[in-house]
């Protein structure tokens, strides 16, 4: 028993707020009175019910379903990307550079000094990947660590992004007219790019609810996006559309 227990008991409750606390726990109140000796005998006994309950009842808890991580809740992002055009690690790996990179400018990190690590770095021999990987990862926290930024707040808001419709629409039109397995993005300029609302069919459905007089916040929740967003995939398909449009390309 606690000092601290002791205090509060004898010092903070009177004696009938004692008495009264050994009737809840079914003692035999008039056996105890008010004799000091007692009543330490029965506030044991409580604090030994008490961490008995506790016991009981973390036994009796159903088990908590463990939480989903971070790296299996993208890989399960994986599958609306990529179950009919599957991705590797060759383009995983051009990907992250090019992440890296615009982490890099977003910084202010200039092309001469990129190049100079670039070179740098090929210069020596290539590391094992699960190091690599694990100094990366430390290495981009404590750049987030020293410039304020919550690298999982960070990762949780692309993430999010990532599974919208329209994202994933851009992302599935983009890597369709990629050219073969190079390292950049590129879109052929000879292909019209189907993104947004085109990509999934929502055009006549749009149309057909703004001839209806549907607001955007309407249409929105009709098609599952975000009415604005919505909105201004619709403006960006009109002004493809017209016969004097230049041809646009994915974000």
């Amino acid at each position: 028993m606690s000092e601290q227990v002791k205090l509060w008991f004898f010092r903070d409750l009177n004696d009938a707020q004692r008495l009264k606390l050994f009737g809840l726990f079914g003692l035999p109140v008039d056996e105890i009175g008010n004799v000091q000796g007692r009543q330490m005998i029965a506030l044991k006994h409580i604090g030994q019910t008490l961490i008995k309950m506790v016991m009981e009842e973390a036994a009796a808890a159903p088990p908590l379903a463990p939480a989903v991580g971070y790296q299996d809740r993208v890989a399960a992002a994986h599958h609306a990307l990529f179950h009919d055009d599957p991705t590797d690690i060759a383009e995983r790996l051009a990907r992250y550079a090019e992440e890296t990179n615009e982490v890099l400018q977003a910084f202010g990190m200039s092309r001469e000094d990129m190049h100079q690590l670039v070179d740098y770095t090929c210069d020596r021999p290539p590391g094992e990947p699960a190091k690599e990987i694990g100094a990366a990862l430390l290495t981009l926290t404590s750049l987030c660590v020293i410039a304020g930024y919550d690298i999982m707040a960070c990762g949780e808001a692309d993430l999010e992004k990532l599974q919208r419709p329209e994202t994933i629409a851009r992302i599935r039109a983009k890597r369709s007219t990629r050219h073969g397995r190079g390292p950049l993005p590129g879109i052929d300029p000879s292909v019209r790019i189907a993104f947004g609302l085109e990509a999934q069919g929502h055009i006549p459905t749009v149309e057909a609810m703004l001839a209806d007089g549907l607001d955007w916040p309407a249409i929105g929740r009709r098609i599952g996006w975000h009415g604005e967003t919505a909105k201004q995939y619709y403006e960006r398909h009109l002004a493809r559309a017209a016969p004097s449009s230049p041809m646009g390309e994915a974000e």
